[in-house]
């Protein structure tokens, strides 16, 4: 369905230009295409799929994931504060169990560099379900504030619900006291 739209707009285009340029359609089409620059109308952009091979807690909650071109990228995940090491622990759980069902499946977005073989970035499982959207409502990590910035409104709205959950049903950490988060470096 879609291609067969991506004609009709193609042919109704075709009908409202003069003849001159009619002529050069088809070579400027083709030379798009072999630019790429019609991908965005013809094949869906998926990120890449990337495999975790570790959860690390020092100095933050970090997983180790393997690109396709097969080389080990540390991944910080972006927009949050974890809490303590209690809290940290049981983050690593949640991740591990997520991973599990996933078959350690993952795709980066929103990916911000730190240094070489290390970024942050948001980490969505192969459903589309948001790791720091997961942690966040169940209260085992705090937004950070100073990396919102870096997200898309959507995205920071979406981390904000969760957070605002957790927190009216106080789970977790936001339970008794808000002091068992750490600053993070």
């Amino acid at each position: 369905m879609g291609m067969k739209l991506h004609y009709a707009v193609l042919f109704g285009t075709m009908l409202l230009l003069p003849l001159g340029i009619k002529l050069g359609v088809p070579a400027l089409l083709m030379k798009g295409e072999q630019m790429g620059l019609l991908q965005v109308f013809t094949k869906p952009q998926n990120p890449s799929t990337y495999i975790v091979e570790s959860i690390s807690l020092k100095p933050t909650l970090t997983l180790t994931v393997r690109s396709p071109e097969k080389s080990a990228i540390k991944v910080r995940l972006i927009g949050l504060q974890v809490a303590n090491e209690q809290w940290q622990s049981q983050a690593a759980g949640a991740i591990a169990l997520l991973l599990k069902a996933s078959n350690a499946q993952v795709f980066l977005l929103n990916v911000q560099p730190i240094k070489p073989g290390e970024i942050a970035a948001i980490v969505a499982l192969p459903n589309g379900t948001l790791l720091q959207e997961i942690l966040l409502a169940d209260g085992l990590a705090k937004l950070d504030p100073a990396q919102l910035p870096h997200l898309s409104q959507q995205t920071t709205q979406g981390l904000q619900q969760a957070q605002a959950k957790a927190k009216a049903q106080r789970k977790n950490a936001w339970g008794e006291n808000h002091t068992r988060f750490v600053i993070q470096p």
